[in-house]
């Protein structure tokens, strides 16, 4: 045997052997007070023998009649672990879990260890509300989990801790750890070392942009660490920040859990773990998990060969193929075990129908470039330009404009212009139901876009153009008006009139209603859309809580005026031009007749049928000398 590289390598991994040692070491504290120095010096050197050795934790779900668990990390939280402590007082990280990987446990251990041998520590505990921060009836809060801890450590170790309401004082080091109410304020005026916000996802989407404002300023090191909760919320954003330090507690990587995986590639199995399927039975597999009888038959036989693969793809193993059984709700599975952050929350559009409408329609544009025009002219002329924001999915004709044996229409979401959200103008070909034009921009004032959408609609034949009419819609479709631009889409109130101010001005209900005719054209194939980032965009739509549909971003925050902000540019733009699509007759195409030909021929003589009724296909046969 060598020699163990650090302290806590000394410590067994297996449940019977850890316990022996702990009783040894404890046996050793006991004999004098400079054993119990030695031993309160090596947990402060190493988090992990700290952790190992002496933290205990209640795991009532798995151990009902025998909850109390000596604490033996996994090898995929040392680095966690190790990577947390470094951090206070230095960085912020995130931690993104599945279920029973840990999560809460170990920044915990990190903080328990910091005010038990590390002097002059201030350290905080954020929940979203007080009953989880600190609740002697709740014992899954915070604080009664540390009170858990703290009654399973020798007395010598804690006899200089003090516990009042939200607060763990040591009075021997002067260090701390209080929690927080969580509000928009929490935290503010102080100064931390730390600060843990556990369940960060579950937070409600404005309380959690104000709390990231209100902690920022107060520690360099916030430990952000939940399950996924949907987009468009204080989470998702920091853990979207490059800036930050991103831990990941995956189902598979738990010793357990993730034991016997496998996927699927094109519909073929794939066993990632072969040592497990070579040599399990059913009857192993149905001890642990009973309720897959229903799928596996019962025998000493190998489970493989009888074994309910589900060859979706995703990566599975006998646990998750349980926990997808017992819980058949595929938001909270991918809240839970898949750390899905889209398919977590609440999506208006269903997101494997866009996954398989990506995979089969979307594609990259055939040409890039811009327009060059001047304003009041059908000048316009294309330029190709590697990094031009104007994307064509169609090939131009001679004269270097689209074909225009068609018509096209166009949706247009306007912005403010101020570079906080896009604006974007959507080009449909309403012959071959495609989406064939995509320019996308967050600096161009309404006016100016005006200007840009005239110009790609006298370029598409002078295409009709729909957009919102409300809010900075109004400045569009004014300065499209004193352009003259001749092709304008107005709403026709109930009593059939037209309406005197262009654009779309759609309710809540009508919103729905649109996107919900978008997502049924996609769905059902109607349209064609290889757009990808505008097809990838309407995940980020969600219902709301009053029945209506939104873009996580409009949801999650407003600007100081109250209006909410303008998110989700392509998919309205998207959505409008299809319904201008819905709304056209389609033409039909027109037939290629080579001069001279037989059909010709046809062609002439059907046209003089009609105008002197002389001839008919019906005539006598005899006439027509026709041969059987």
């Amino acid at each position: 045997m060598g020699i163990p590289e650090s302290l806590h390598d000394i410590i067994p991994d297996t449940v019977p052997e850890n316990l022996a040692f702990r009783e040894g070491l404890m046996k050793w504290c006991s004999e004098s007070p400079e054993n119990q120095r030695w031993a309160m010096m090596a947990c402060a050197r190493d988090l992990l023998f700290f952790a190992n050795a002496f933290v205990w934790v209640s795991d009532v779900r798995r151990y009902p009649d025998n909850p109390d668990r000596p604490f033996i990390t996994w090898p995929f939280q040392h680095d966690v672990m190790l990577d947390m402590d470094w951090s206070i007082g230095r960085k912020n990280v995130g931690v993104i879990k599945s279920r029973d990987c840990g999560g809460s446990t170990m920044p915990l251990v990190v903080f328990l260890r910091r005010i038990l041998f590390f002097s002059g520590q201030t350290l905080m505990l954020m929940s979203r509300n007080e009953r989880l921060v600190d609740d002697p009836k709740n014992p899954d809060s915070l604080f009664a989990k540390l009170d858990y801890m703290l009654r399973m450590l020798p007395s010598w170790m804690t006899a200089s801790i003090q516990r009042t309401n939200l607060a763990l004082v040591n009075t021997r080091n002067q260090s701390n750890i209080i929690g927080s109410s969580t509000t928009g304020d929490a935290g503010r005026g102080g100064r931390k070392q730390a600060i843990l916000v556990d369940e960060f996802a579950a937070f409600d989407r404005n309380t959690s942009y104000e709390v990231l404002a209100s902690l920022q300023p107060n520690s360099r090191c916030l430990v952000f660490n939940s399950t996924p909760k949907g987009i468009g919320n204080g989470f998702h954003k920091i853990i979207t920040d490059e800036a930050i330090t991103v831990h990941k507690l995956h189902w598979s990587k738990h010793p357990v859990h993730g034991v016997g995986l496998y996927t699927a590639e094109k519909g073929e199995l794939k066993i990632l773990d072969k040592a497990f399927w070579e040599s399990v039975t059913a009857d192993e597999i149905l001890a642990a998990y009973p309720e897959l009888q229903k799928g596996l038959k019962a025998g000493d036989g190998l489970a493989r060969s009888s074994y309910p693969f589900i060859l979706d793809g995703k990566l599975r193993s006998p646990y998750y193929d349980h926990a997808c059984l017992i819980c058949p709700i595929p938001k909270l599975i991918a809240q839970e075990l898949d750390m899905d952050f889209i398919g977590s929350g609440s999506p208006f559009f269903d997101l494997d129908e866009l996954r398989e409408y990506q995979r089969l329609f979307c594609t990259g544009p055939i040409l890039r470039g811009e327009l060059t025009y001047e304003i009041d002219t059908t000048d316009e002329k294309w330029v190709a330009r590697s990094d031009g924001r104007l994307l064509l999915w169609l090939h131009l004709d001679v004269t270097g404009r689209p074909p225009l044996d068609r018509r096209y229409v166009i949706g247009v979401d306007i912005s403010a212009g101020t570079g906080s959200s896009n604006a974007h103008i959507s080009v449909g070909d309403t012959r071959l139901r495609t989406k064939v034009g995509s320019f996308t921009t967050p600096t161009m004032r309404p006016e100016r876009l005006a200007e840009y959408a005239a110009a790609v609609g006298r370029f598409f034949g002078k295409a009709t153009i729909c957009f919102e009419g409300a809010g900075v819609g109004s400045s569009f479709g004014a300065r499209l008006k004193e352009l003259g631009y001749p092709s304008i889409f107005y709403m026709t109130r109930t009593t059939g009139q037209k309406s005197e101010k262009p654009g779309y001005f759609p309710n809540g209900d009508m919103k729905r209603d649109l996107l919900t005719e978008y997502g049924r054209a996609l769905t059902m194939r109607e349209l064609t859309n290889p757009d990808r980032p505008a097809v990838e965009e309407c995940s980020m739509y969600e219902w709301t809580g009053d029945g209506l549909v939104a873009h996580v971003e409009s949801v999650a925050a407003t600007d100081p005026s109250g209006a909410k902000k303008a998110h989700g540019d392509r998919v309205m733009a998207d959505a409008m031009m299809w319904m201008l699509m819905r709304r056209s007759k389609r033409p039909e195409p027109k037939e290629a007749i080579v001069k001279n030909s037989f059909l010709d021929w046809q062609r002439r003589q059907e046209r003089l049928e009609a105008n002197s009724d002389s001839w008919s296909p019906a005539m006598d046969s005899e006439r027509w000398c026709l041969v059987n």
